[in-house]
């Protein structure tokens, strides 16, 4: 065991054949899903949005760009999952234009948002990140889905969400160098 700070001695002897080699391995490991929006493969179900060439607008009418859209990613179902880590994004908003995502977990026969009870700010939407997910207990939340609400004032602008993500510890132990 390699604990730091701490120093461990041990002696080894090694004759003319042998090998001798050191692995470090953390406790667990780390897994994510992300999407950078090159194309809809990872987008479930989208309402006036353009998704694509690695960002998502909202849709077009004959006067502009539209006041609302909304997408939601594919099922998020990581496995040998020990903690959910966090969610993160990347988005461009001109004063006029806003994004607002919410979590939602998968009930046995829909998908429901994470109440504010477990998640915090949930309801009405985050427009901050990274946000933290470690208080999520896998054994309720084994699946999430992230929804993305866009919005915009003016015909001339709209918000650009341009990648998301989210991170979790699973039980495999991960190499170190």
């Amino acid at each position: 065991i390699v604990l730091e700070g701490e120093l461990t001695e041990t002696s080894f002897s090694i004759d003319r054949v042998s090998s001798f080699s050191v692995n470090t391995l953390s406790l667990w490991g780390q897994d994510n899903f992300s999407d950078t929006f090159l194309d809809s493969s990872k987008i479930s179900d989208s309402n006036n949005i353009v998704a694509g060439q690695g960002q998502i607008v909202l849709a077009t009418d004959t006067q502009g760009y539209l006041a609302s859209g909304s997408l939601a990613s594919i099922p998020v179902n990581p496995a040998s999952i020990t903690e959910w880590e966090e969610f993160s994004f990347s988005d461009s908003e001109s004063q006029s234009t806003d994004i607002k995502y919410q979590l939602f977990f998968a009930s046995s026969t829909d998908w429901l948002i994470i109440p504010e009870s477990d998640l915090a700010g949930n309801a009405s939407g985050f427009d901050a990140g990274p946000v933290n997910l470690s208080t999520l207990a896998t054994s309720t939340y084994s699946q999430l889905k992230i929804k993305g609400n866009l919005f915009s004032n003016s015909t001339s602008s709209s918000p650009v969400l341009s990648d998301w993500q989210i991170l979790w510890r699973t039980s495999g132990a991960t190499p170190i160098p």
